[in-house]
């Protein structure tokens, strides 16, 4: 994602803004549309809801085993070539 910071000014104009804007330029033209930050992690986990139905969340939340996390990351940095080496390794 593309960061773009914006003055204070504009920042005043956004702030408490609950809903999306769209942002046009001077002729009027659409350049984009701003979604608070609040909406758009509402829009996020909506979608999420969607993509899991209860039945499956319960059944991740209950699941057990798996590996140590110690044992992931050796293999992670097996795959890449940083693995302990002579020299001190990474």
């Amino acid at each position: 994602m593309t960061t773009i910071v914006i003055d204070q000014a504009l920042r005043e104009k956004l702030q408490d803004l609950d809903h999306e804007v769209e942002l046009r330029d001077e002729d009027g033209q659409t350049v984009g549309r701003f979604l608070p930050e609040v909406e758009c992690l509402k829009l996020l986990y909506d979608r999420a809801k969607l993509m899991l139905d209860d039945k499956e969340i319960e059944k991740a939340r209950n699941q057990t085993g798996g590996r140590p996390l110690a044992e992931i990351l050796k293999e992670l940095e097996a795959s890449v070539g940083l693995g302990n080496d002579k020299e001190g390794g990474r």
